[in-house]
């Protein structure tokens, strides 16, 4: 089991270009930590973006790197070591990018809202491990998932 925390959000340049990289801290034993890199590539934001007539906001590229993040923890792509991080660098570009925006209910053509709280692979994901959830939106509106209130006295 892993844990993980955003370390720190940068602008890189990559192929002459300012991408995003998102830096997490990854713990196997919540002793040790280690960083990893998700780079959300320019190119990729700017065709989603010329396709659908807005771009992403920075809330949407940014739960598009923690999805990525997600889908590599479920593909066994997260290393053990820090020596081994340094050579993985997870990468959301025009192959993937697509894919993650469905995840996060982000469809071409719809505008989304941005909420507390989402659904992730049927479980509910909330602030602390989405940061900013991004939710289905239709073209009649928009609906996300509701908080049960609290049972506690």
């Amino acid at each position: 089991m892993y844990q993980y925390s955003i370390y720190e959000l940068n602008r890189v340049l990559v192929d002459d270009q300012a991408a995003g990289e998102f830096v997490y801290a990854i713990s196997g034993d919540r002793g040790t930590s280690f960083g990893l890199q998700v780079i959300v590539m320019p190119a990729a934001l700017e065709a989603w973006a010329a396709a659908n007539g807005r771009a992403l906001t920075a809330s949407e590229e940014y739960a598009v790197a923690k999805m990525r993040l997600f889908q590599a923890f479920d593909e066994g792509e997260i290393p053990v070591t820090a020596k081994a991080a340094r050579e993985v660098r997870l990468v959301v570009d025009e192959s993937n990018l697509e894919a993650l925006l469905k995840l996060l209910g982000i469809r071409s053509g719809l505008t989304a809202r941005v909420l507390p709280l989402a659904r992730w692979k049927g479980r509910s994901v909330g602030m602390g491990d989405l940061f900013f959830g991004v939710v289905r939106v239709g073209r009649a509106g928009w609906r996300g998932v509701k908080r049960r209130p609290s049972r506690r006295g």
